[in-house]
């Protein structure tokens, strides 16, 4: 597809995801008969994240020629990188959730180097509102037996590929929080003028907007790649999740007291951004291990060409 062509998808998706049915956007992408490959979900990716709204693309994503409209992918619970179950003798434990209870009639869990499609009625689904109510998202716990059927995808196949998705929807996130603090910016004066005048806080939005382009461009470069490697994937969540998190908090501040309030909405941008990072490990973790791994190689990082 060409950029004309994405922009009038991701017009679409806009329209789309606004009435709040979360498999309004994947059923309108059968329907027109478009494959979800890499540039057209990280376009939608980056959208979902803009508009703060929640779909079932990201199971189309994950699940890959296992999905059917009622299949959700069962994720590590935040926080987590690890498989949602462990087999505990000819059973599996699971542990985990997911993003769109609504309509689950099966759930696809991984095991280590296993993948198991399981009848949602054999796990116990509850909601877990946390940190991001708006999100919907449910817990999935219970056991299986482990006979039941094999699916196709590994457990670190799957991250990987979560991992890629949750990046191009943290940078999404974070262009709608560099928006909200740009737009207040403009407005709001003191002392005769808008505070957007102060070089400060110009300053600031330069350097959210670097961090998000940055995020760009790690992705790009990793999109490109035939075979990236474990550093380039988990560098990728990383940025994203950097700058998704630096981005809510400049709009948090240049808000100030009216940022905190459920009226202004920033309040639901923040959250949607900490509880995406903490997905499959967050950016301060990431980080962390990338530095054992880089030590233990002994090499560095080469950095993309904005």
């Amino acid at each position: 597809m060409d950029a004309d062509d994405i922009e009038l998808l991701v017009g679409t998706a806009r329209r789309v995801l606004a009435p709040g049915n979360p498999t309004a956007l994947v059923d309108e992408l059968a329907d027109a008969g478009i494959a979800a490959t890499a540039e057209v979900t990280a376009a939608l990716l980056r959208t979902q994240g803009e508009e703060l709204a929640r779909s079932t693309l990201l199971d189309l994503v994950l699940a890959g020629a296992d999905h059917r409209r009622d299949l959700r992918v069962v994720l590590p619970v935040p926080g987590r990188s690890t498989p949602p179950a462990r087999r505990v003798g000819a059973r599996l434990d699971v542990d985990g959730i997911v993003l769109v209870p609504e309509g689950a009639g099966t759930l696809l869990t991984h095991s280590g180097g296993e993948a198991y499609v399981v009848p949602a009625g054999m796990l116990r689904i509850e909601a877990a509102a946390g940190f991001d109510p708006a999100l919907g998202m449910a817990a999935v716990r219970g056991e299986f037996p482990a006979d039941l059927p094999l699916a196709g995808r590994h457990w670190e196949q799957v991250a990987e590929i979560a991992g890629r998705a949750l990046a191009h929807e943290l940078v999404g996130v974070g262009e709608r929080a560099r928006r909200v603090a740009m737009a207040h910016v403009e407005q709001r004066r003191q002392f005769g003028r808008p505070i957007g005048a102060l070089q400060t806080v110009r300053h600031r939005l330069v350097d959210v907007h670097v961090e998000l382009q940055a995020a760009r461009a790690v992705l790009a470069a990793v999109d490109r790649a035939d075979r990236p490697d474990e550093i380039d994937l988990r560098a990728a969540k990383a940025s994203a999740g950097r700058a998704a998190l630096t981005a809510v908090a400049l709009a948090q501040q240049v808000c100030g007291a009216m940022g905190f309030t459920a009226e202004f909405g920033l309040h639901a941008i923040v959250r949607r951004a900490y509880l995406l990072d903490s997905l499959l490990g967050g950016a301060d973790d990431i980080e962390f291990e990338l530095g054992g791994l880089l030590a233990a190689r002994g090499t560095a990082v080469a950095v993309p060409v904005l």
